[in-house]
């Protein structure tokens, strides 16, 4: 079972479709997502994105220990076509009362 945790990250951004060089707003909705229970003394986090918009997009962005400041980082790249919603298997562990956090760094 996953339960997604509400670190909902709505990430608004400018991206410059090349075939016309136009700005379209784009609306991105990222969520950390927890497998639970944890296992043994671990627990398993994943992401899942969401395009909002009727282009295909590429996002970047990384997880990282909720309140944490230092690596490691679970970096990520994933291109996504117009409404599109991927959910990511566990791709970052961390102690079993760690909690996890999202950034996207680039929409575009």
């Amino acid at each position: 079972m996953k339960t997604f945790i509400t670190l909902s990250l709505l990430c608004v951004c400018l991206f410059s479709k090349l075939e016309s060089k136009a700005q379209f707003e784009t609306y991105v909705q990222a969520n950390v997502v927890s497998y639970y229970p944890p296992v043994g003394p671990y627990n398993y986090f994943g992401y899942d994105l969401t395009n909002l918009t009727d282009q295909t997009i590429t996002v970047e962005g990384y997880l990282r220990e909720e309140g944490g400041t230092s690596t490691p980082n679970y970096y990520f790249t994933v291109t996504l076509s117009p409404h599109e919603n991927i959910t990511s298997g566990w791709v970052y562990v961390l102690g079993a009362t760690s909690g996890a956090e999202i950034f996207i760094t680039n929409v575009y």
